[in-house]
């Protein structure tokens, strides 16, 4: 399968649609983290939220698209420049089209986030956070690609889901 890393346009509807499909697929991934499956808006929640005073233009969108099919996103990440420190990206999300689990496309997608992070000089540090309910499967695959648990945690909240989340994170030199 040929493929195309492309930022999504949180203004670009066809985006956001594209994005809402690829949410859909993996409705597991919504049921272990806010206990519902996903709804319509949670591709716009995606593409816009960032904790309090982060700008704007240091989330990015990063899109793997299938490149017989421009349409089809096939692999998304939210990154966060500078967050929570400048010297630390975060990625809030990795998800991959569900049909096509265990085929590599997390491995591409992360790929994509990595050149995107190496681009970045004063980043040193990814971090990620690993909510509980989903950690069984999160867990093994940010081990695969050599993160590892800070042992730093905190409450976790969405929809039904009231659980915990726990900063995991690797320098970028290792990776």
């Amino acid at each position: 399968m040929a493929l195309v890393v492309r930022d999504l346009d949180r203004s670009d509807p066809r985006d956001v649609t594209a994005l809402a499909a690829l949410l859909a697929s993996v409705p597991d991934f919504s049921q272990r983290v806010s206990g519902r499956p996903p709804a319509p808006d949670d591709a716009a929640d995606a593409l816009t939220a960032a904790p309090p005073g982060v700008p704007a233009e240091r989330k990015h969108a990063i899109g793997l698209w299938d490149a017989t099919d421009p349409g089809r996103l096939l692999g998304f990440a939210d990154l966060l420049r500078g967050w929570p420190s400048p010297e630390s990206a975060h990625l809030g999300l990795l998800v991959t089209d569900g049909r096509l689990h265990g085929g590599g496309l997390g491995r591409h997608t992360f790929d994509a986030v990595l050149a995107r992070v190496r681009d970045w000089p004063e980043v040193t540090r990814l971090q990620l956070a690993v909510v509980a309910t989903n950690a069984a499967a999160a867990g093994p695959f940010w081990g695969r690609l050599g993160f590892r648990p800070t042992g730093r945690t905190a409450p976790y909240s969405s929809g039904s889901v009231r659980s915990t989340k726990e900063v995991w994170a690797a320098r970028v030199v290792d990776l």
